[in-house]
């Protein structure tokens, strides 16, 4: 699969779940996360080009909002052989303005997150610990 992407990927830093509105059941696990898509890891395989009105609940209220509302359309699908979960690209469309100022700021603490990782795993000469 080649890489199309434009940014870099977030892993969150807490479980994020997206929910399929027209079922009202969970699609998947969020894996991580762009301004431009998202990685779900979902237990049924998900067709390419299949397009699908979802919810995202927020771990904590954003600016007075407790969800977002995304259409997401499936890039690509593949099975992980050790769990039997399907890894599944996701790129947002139709995307509000204000959806993306949310996700903006929701990505925001995953960089911090993970900046505070490294941080944790090197030492102050730069080394990593093991």
């Amino acid at each position: 699969m080649s890489e199309r992407r434009q940014s870099q990927r977030r892993t969150p830093a807490s479980d994020l779940y997206v929910v399929d509105k027209q079922t009202d059941q969970p699609l998947g696990s969020v894996q991580d996360l762009t301004a431009g898509g998202c990685k779900l890891l979902c237990r049924e395989l998900v067709p390419a080009g299949k397009l699908y009105q979802c919810r995202l609940a927020l771990p904590e209220p954003i600016l007075e909002c407790r969800e977002l509302e995304l259409w997401l359309e499936c890039k690509w699908c593949l099975l992980d052989d050790g769990d039997g979960m399907f890894e599944v690209g996701f790129e947002f469309r139709n995307l509000s303005e204000s959806s993306r100022m949310l996700l903006q700021i929701l990505i925001v603490p995953w960089e911090e997150a993970l900046a505070a990782e490294k941080a944790a795993l090197t030492d102050p000469m730069g080394n990593c610990r093991k």
